[in-house]
């Protein structure tokens, strides 16, 4: 506005440069504006609201206009009216206004509620509302404030803590710098900050809070303090056998709170009701506000009524009576926490929600920590259990280099060859994701081998994955004739036993090891294992085995039956999140453009690839456009 020349300028304003003249020093000084004193405020108002919109509307025949205004929760209520006022009058108009506004400030008292309500009048109003950022947009902005690597399970207590939220976030980083859990010189976080950040908000966050729960009645917040402890979420009958009041006194401080949007209403199927708080962070300055021996009384008395309410559905609710026995101190509440939490991850693992599984199976460990620490067998079970389902959640090296170890000792502290075994072998499959192709040449994966070589019994699955895997590293060390016969055996041993998952897995590196069989006979196990049964396969294994397949049919030009093989394994890895399955779809798409002649896009497949905790980043959703069967590849020209 102010390029304009003077003239150009009190030309668009027209008979309202008085009136902006008011509030814009700008056009004051530049139009040498004498204001008269105010005569009639309402007329004032009016003449200035009008002004505003003529102008506007003026100014956006020559060209689109975008305004943004920010922070409107700390906007005036002339400030709101204006805004009104603009989006009633400036219908057609080649004008875009954007507001944001954090709702976490906003209540139905907040003069921009009003106002949100009048501007849902307008046709051309929408509103969108911003969520947070995902735990790897989180993780990311860690690093880039703390300028150097920051641990995955923080970023996963920071989304948890603030949704995402980035100005929240930062907040937290800043706490934790303060609180001296980071130290700014650039050394890693401290393992002694993981309780303290998932209890523990920054002041200037609280503060914000703070003030919007000292509005409501006190039996609002005891009430409120209650529900936290259930948790972000609650059910009204939950609450209602926890809290010990009436029901119309329970009932007249959740509409408080819900009326001072501290709370959400919902009603879910078959007519319950349930709230939820508008955002996490009032339910942690709530919950920290009550004592340790009270906190404990209540977490036991809603994990009781937990149990009550969702009798008939445990195991779906298992996650929350898991956190909530495990607050407790009884020995029959503790193992009502390790049950719950094993329940709670074997739901988590059937879904494919890997992470939510290994925050279970953790809490499993603590709470037996705390029930019996000298029951030797259900450590070693838990560990195993967790170090099996970090693999899929993209965490293999925590697997083998921590979780491992320590299961290892207590199988060999009871000399239980067959739980030994089981370790050894998720070991050495943890290594094997997290060395991909280099796996065969680490000393540390031979070292397991040898270990599960004394364990494997003769004729059964484990000893097919010890020669599978021995071949390997044969392979790998240029003993190509040793490998050969190792892995050819146990292909032959798995063809007579019931054990799907380890015939499979000796097919597969076969197939991939093309110098361990002549060329025909790699196409013809290749064909075979795409049509027979996979019953009893892990997804992932089936994965790599279509990838194998698809790769060994590529390359002799059956690339109708490739194309097949590649796009069965993309479901599979679209279905699951496999990191490793995930990973071979990049390699797999890479390949085909450098097929096709195509060097660039496979330069830019490959770049644009992140794997990171098991998700997909940097590329659409996995499906290799030059999957076409219609066009022919330097593999099918030379077949020809």
């Amino acid at each position: 506005m102010l390029q304009l020349t003077d003239e150009a300028l009190r030309s668009k304003l027209g008979h309202g440069a008085d009136d902006l003249a008011r509030i814009v020093p700008e056009i004051r000084e530049r139009l040498n504006v004498q204001l008269q004193s105010v005569t009639d405020p309402g007329e004032e108002r009016y003449r200035l609201l009008q002004a505003a919109s003529d102008f506007l509307r003026v100014a956006a025949v020559d060209q689109p206009l975008l305004i943004v205004l920010e922070d409107l929760h700390d906007a005036d209520h002339g400030t709101l009216d204006m805004l009104t006022r603009l989006a009633r009058n400036l219908s057609g108009s080649r004008l875009l206004i954007i507001g944001t506004y954090r709702d976490v400030e906003v209540d139905r008292a907040h003069p921009l509620a009003n106002t949100l309500v009048d501007l849902r009048k307008v046709t051309a109003f929408e509103r969108i509302t911003l969520r947070g950022l995902t735990q790897d947009e989180v993780h990311r902005m860690l690093q880039a404030i703390a300028g150097h690597d920051v641990p995955w399970r923080w970023a996963e207590a920071v989304h948890r803590q603030t949704e995402g939220n980035p100005l929240f976030v930062q907040e937290v980083m800043r706490y934790l710098v303060e609180e001296g859990m980071i130290s700014p010189d650039g050394e890693q976080l401290q393992r002694t900050g993981d309780e303290a950040l998932a209890a523990r908000i920054p002041e200037g966050l609280r503060d914000v809070i703070g003030k919007r729960l000292t509005r409501l009645d006190p039996q609002t917040n005891r009430v409120l303090s209650v529900a936290a402890v259930i948790g972000r979420e609650f059910r009204f009958d939950v609450l209602g056998l926890v809290a010990e009041l009436s029901e119309d006194d329970l009932i007249a401080a959740l509409d408080q709170a819900r009326n001072s949007a501290v709370l959400e209403e919902r009603t879910a199927s078959g007519g319950a009701v349930s709230y939820r708080f508008g955002h996490a962070f009032f339910r942690q300055t709530l919950y920290e506000e009550i004592s340790a021996p009270r906190r404990i009384a209540f977490h036991q008395r809603v994990a009781r009524a937990l149990e009550q309410v969702h009798a008939r559905r445990l195991p779906d609710h298992a996650s929350e009576l898991a956190e909530h026995f495990s607050h407790s101190s009884t020995p029959d509440d503790l193992a009502k926490a390790v049950d719950y939490a094993e329940m709670a991850a074997h739901q988590a693992t059937t879904v494919h929600a890997y992470a939510e599984a290994v925050r279970s199976y953790e809490q499993a460990i603590d709470a037996q920590e705390v029930l019996d620490p000298d029951n030797v067998v259900k450590q070693c079970d838990l560990l195993t259990a967790l170090g099996e389902v970090l693999l899929p959640a993209g965490d293999p090296r925590r697997s083998y280099d921590v979780v491992a170890p320590r299961a290892m000792a207590l199988a060999e502290k009871l000399d239980d060859s067959q739980r030994a075994s089981r370790v050894c072998q998720s070991a050495i499959l943890a290594m094997g994701r997290f060395g991909y192709g280099s796996v065969g040449s680490d000393p540390a994966y031979r070292a397991w081998i040898d270990r599960v070589d004394r364990y494997a019994a003769s004729g059964s699955a484990d000893r097919i994955r010890v020669d599978t895997r021995m071949g390997v590293v044969l392979l790998a060390q240029g003993e190509l004739s040793a490998s050969r016969e190792l892995v050819w055996r146990a292909l032959s041993l798995a063809r007579t036993l019931d054990a799907p998952e380890a015939l499979f897995e000796a097919a597969s590196l076969a197939i991939a090891g093309t110098q361990m069989l002549e060329g025909r006979e790699t196409l013809k196990l290749a064909e075979e294992f795409l049509e027979r049964p996979a019953t009893g396969v892990s997804v992932r294994r089936q994965g790599q085995m279509l990838f194998n397949c698809g790769f060994a049919l590529l390359s002799w030009g059956r690339r109708e039956q490739a194309v097949d093989a590649f796009r069965r394994a993309e479901d599979l890895a679209t279905r699951t999140a496999d990191p490793s399955l995930t990973m071979n779809v990049a390699f797999s798409r890479c390949l085909w453009e450098i097929l096709d002649g195509r060097l660039e896009d496979a330069e830019r497949v490959g770049r644009g690839t992140s794997i990171e905790r098991g998700g997909w980043h940097g590329l659409e959703r996995p499906h290799p456009r030059g999957f076409d069967p219609a066009r022919p590849t330097s593999a099918d020209r030379e077949a020809r």
